[in-house]
Order: structure tokens, then sequence, then C-alpha cells
């Protein structure tokens, strides 16, 4: 859990501060470790290229509107054929 430690100290104190988040991970154990009422934890896959979009509504369906959109994912170069596997 030691290379979770960042993003679940940053979601820690906007949490605190009343921020509402939409916490998207590969292990959604992950994320119900962080529990608030002010926290969505969902599972998104967000190399697929409906991800993103379903990422959107989901944080507008919740929350009605998005003031911050952090996002914190790795990915590697990939062309246009290589999302059509």
């Amino acid at each position: 859990m030691e290379k979770y430690r960042y993003w679940t100290r940053n979601n820690q104190t906007s949490l605190k501060e009343g921020a509402r988040v939409v916490g998207v991970r590969r292990r959604i154990d992950q994320l119900e470790a962080v529990s608030s009422d002010n926290l969505i934890a969902t599972f998104i896959d967000l190399s697929t290229p409906k991800g993103p979009d379903t990422l959107i509504q989901t944080a507008m369906a919740t929350f009605g509107q998005i003031d911050i959109l952090v996002n914190n994912v790795g990915i590697a170069p990939v062309s246009d054929e290589d999302w059509d596997m």
C-alpha cells in the first residue's frame, strides 16, 4: 500500500476541506480504505476509449459539476490502432 500513500493523503486532505471526490482506481478496495460521504469510489478502466467519458458522466451525475480534475494516470504512448484491440 506504500505506493498509494500520495493518492490517499491528497484525497484525505481534500475530503477534510469539504471537497467532493470521485476516486478511480484499478482496485476498488484501495478506494474504500478512504471512507467519506463526499467520496464516490468507482472502478473505471481509463485505458479504454470510453473510460474518460464514463468518469465524467459519473462525476456529473453524482455531484452536478466538476471544479477540479486531477488526472494521475500513467500511460505509454499508443496509436489509434492500439485502442482497437
